[in-house]
């Protein structure tokens, strides 16, 4: 062994290192381009998750002004049936009013001409006498004196 030349020697080793330094330039420029792979794909999933972003805030956008605008006819439809309600609260309370008028005033025909009426307390039994007012009255060939009351009356024997 002592008669390597030390510069042989050196070179050997410097030769061993090179190898060396070569072969861990071989895994590291592996370990780049797996990184440099990762790199670009997480470009592509970026701008895929991006493009899903933009798709969601346009579906939500819609989503809202969609609810908006039903909201907002669900809102005049239920005006309309407030209104229509409190127009069909009036007619009732009307009609109930028109009832009892008429109600009244054929039961003092009636009594007039000697036939008792029936003076029970109870919304049916007005009902009753109502139309057996209205029935008497038109035997008594006296129709009703309006539409309304034709109306009225055919309501109150449905009503029956």
């Amino acid at each position: 062994m002592n008669n390597i030349p030390p510069g042989l020697l050196l070179d050997g080793l410097l030769t061993v290192l090179l190898v060396a330094t070569i072969f861990y330039c071989f895994i590291l420029n592996r370990r780049l381009s797996n990184i440099r792979d990762a790199g670009e794909q997480m470009k592509q999933l970026v701008a895929t998750f991006s493009t899903a972003a933009e798709q969601a805030k346009a579906g939500i956008a819609a989503l809202k002004k969609a609810a908006e605008e039903d909201g907002a006819e669900l809102q005049e439809i239920v005006n309309s049936a407030r209104a229509l309600r409190d127009e069909l609260a009036f007619l009732s309370e009307s009609g109930e009013s028109l009832a009892n008028k008429l109600a009244g005033g054929r039961k003092s025909q009636t009594a007039s001409a000697g036939m008792e009426a029936v003076d029970a307390p109870g919304e049916p039994q007005e009902i009753g006498a109502a139309l057996e007012a209205a029935r008497a009255a038109a035997e008594e060939g006296e129709g009703p004196d309006s539409e309304a009351e034709r109306q009225l009356l055919q309501a109150l024997r449905q009503a029956r």
